[in-house]
């Protein structure tokens, strides 16, 4: 007979397949929880051919009052299911941690002190911390979803945008009325690719924020053999897949919103549409132009946009510096060259090349001699934050193409 704790406070959501060398330490950061109050382990184990729901089905007999998995004997995923949602649906705390089964949990008391912070700001749907990223090819380890120097609250704009990259899925706890709020979004858009983005956003979307500290309290595993990460790297079509379904859900929720975000929204896709152009650059040798009748229609509507403006400019009787030596960078000089008389390059390793031609300076050599100069911006999608620190170290007017881009409504246009 299955026992079931008393109503937990925390349910802590895991998804399992083959992660037979990690899932321990998964259960292991689940188990050793120092809290007051009570909490459930709710696992799926989605038919793995591995040794994981042995490990899981040890530890269910010695914790059957706290451990309750799911074994499906067979693979949901390969049906198009999302296994993680068939966890989610039986949550029973008002609160839900998650953790995949290829992460951990490294202190322990991450409950304790989030719930503990969720409880004093009840306003608030979501809160996450850094964690620790073991790049598992590289063998290389880094702190990731560092947001603020110290504790604090992020804003809905910086969870949207994802100003400091990754927020470790691992570090997550939602209250449970976001969850379902998340699982009806989900409900009616089989196109989407991950849950976790929306996960974050709805959380943020309740209070405005996110409640941030700063302690490092969990372990990102990235490109695990049977990772999403590891088969979204390994091919451009589900690179593709994944950033076109991104854009268009950020379209919808522009619009659920009633575009009270739209500058994150509108930003966040340029990102996403630069990320197609740097994957075209990678493939393409560096005197070639780039075959954009490979990018998916929105994004070719976005950069015919941004074409457009640069041969407006190359009728313009004005100089230029550019700054970059990018995809971005390689998309304006096939336009511009002529009009650009250096690049600049915050990379010193480059003081000195050359890039089509043209010579390559580090911002620390510039001397700001000719006011007639405009430096434009190659990391488009990302220009907002390199003009202010263009703006601080070199006195330069720069070019904003992120907010022409934001300025033409294009994204308002397009038939996803």
């Amino acid at each position: 007979m299955i026992l079931k704790n008393k109503k937990p406070l925390v349910s802590i959501c895991c998804a399992a397949y083959n992660h037979e060398a990690y899932i321990e330490d998964a259960l292991k950061g689940f188990l050793m929880q120092e809290c007051d109050f009570e909490y459930e382990i709710l696992i799926h184990d989605d038919a793995s051919t591995d040794k994981t729901a042995e490990i899981i089905r040890a530890y269910e007999r010695r914790y059957p009052d706290k451990i309750f998995p799911i074994y499906q004997t067979e693979n949901q995923y390969s049906q198009g299911k999302k296994y993680s949602d068939l966890n989610y649906e039986r949550v029973r705390g008002k609160y839900v941690a998650i953790c995949e089964g290829d992460d951990y949990w490294t202190h322990p008391q991450k409950l304790a002190k989030q719930i503990k912070a969720m409880q004093e700001k009840p306003e608030f749907g979501l809160s996450f911390h850094p964690a620790k990223q073991l790049h598992m090819e590289k063998n290389v380890e880094k702190d990731i979803g560092l947001y603020l120097e110290t504790s604090g609250i992020v804003p809905i704009e910086n969870i949207i945008m994802k100003t400091k990259e990754i927020i470790p899925t691992a570090s997550c706890i939602i209250t449970a009325d976001v969850m379902q709020k998340v699982l009806e979004f989900k409900s009616t858009r089989p196109y989407l690719t991950v849950g976790d983005i929306y996960i974050q956003f709805f959380g943020a979307l309740k209070a405005g924020g996110a409640i941030f500290l700063h302690d490092v309290m969990s372990v990102y595993r990235f490109s695990t053999p049977t990772s999403w990460s590891r088969q979204w790297l390994a091919s451009i079509a589900n690179q593709n897949r994944h950033n076109v379904a991104m854009a268009r859900s950020f379209k919808e929720l522009n619009e659920m919103t009633y575009y009270n975000y739209s500058h994150s929204f509108e930003q966040s896709t340029i990102k996403r549409i630069f990320y197609f152009i740097s994957v075209l650059n990678q493939h393409t040798p560096e005197d070639e132009p780039l075959n954009l009748e490979l990018l998916p229609n929105f994004a070719q509507q976005y950069i015919n946009a941004l074409k457009d403006l640069l041969h407006e400019m190359l009728q313009e009787n004005k100089r230029y510096i550019l700054y970059g030596t990018g995809s971005g960078a390689k998309l304006i000089m096939s336009i511009l060259k002529s009009k650009i008389d250096f690049i600049l390059d915050g990379d010193l390793a480059k003081d000195g090349s050359y890039f089509m031609n043209k010579k390559i300076l580090h911002v620390s050599q510039y001397k700001n001699q000719d006011a007639s100069q405009k430096i434009l911006i190659s990391l488009i999608g990302r220009s907002d934050e390199t003009i202010s620190l263009l703006n601080t170290s070199l006195q330069k007017s720069a070019i904003n193409f992120d907010a022409i881009l934001r300025e033409k409504n294009i994204l308002q246009k397009v038939d996803f």
